[in-house]
């Protein structure tokens, strides 16, 4: 859904469709319990037992983030007997590496490019200008400090 809001915003350049699938990536494994998933997988092939001794949540809840992950195409299921094995799927903690912004290396995660002037505007958020004279408020409120002492001396 984000991808398609992009396209339509004008966005179809491929520094930006590859930023919006590695948010994509990213946001499938930013979530506690997919994260301990994906570390007990990094030593290899493990029983679905063992994330269930690791991670105190539902066996329901287990299911639905190793869903999340299958579908996200970071881990496969292997059926043995009452059982799931899963495993990562191979190459898949460099492709996540490559999804995190670097400055270093070959270059993926930075840009050398200039700014080209219109297209860099286009793309900044356009700030309104305020009327002479006018104080910034906030909800009808100015910003100086509140007097809380109700006629107190």
């Amino acid at each position: 859904m984000v991808a398609s809001t992009h396209t339509e915003a004008g966005f179809n350049d491929p520094v930006c469709e590859s930023a919006v699938a590695a948010a994509a990536l990213l946001s499938t494994v930013a979530d506690p319990n997919r994260m301990t998933i994906l570390k007990l997988l990094a030593d290899g092939k493990t029983c679905v037992c063992t994330f269930r001794a690791h991670i105190p949540i539902a066996p329901g809840l287990l299911s639905y983030h190793l869903k999340v992950l299958r579908d996200a195409g970071l881990i496969i299921g292997e059926r043995r007997g009452r059982w799931v094995d899963y495993e990562l799927v191979d190459g898949v903690l460099e492709h996540l590496r490559r999804a995190i912004p670097s400055t270093e290396g070959d270059g993926e995660g930075s840009s050398s490019q200039t700014c080209s002037g219109a297209r860099c505007s286009d793309v900044r958020p356009r700030m309104r200008a305020r009327p002479a004279g006018a104080s910034r408020t906030w909800h009808g409120h100015s910003h100086l400090p509140r007097d809380n002492s109700y006629g107190t001396p």
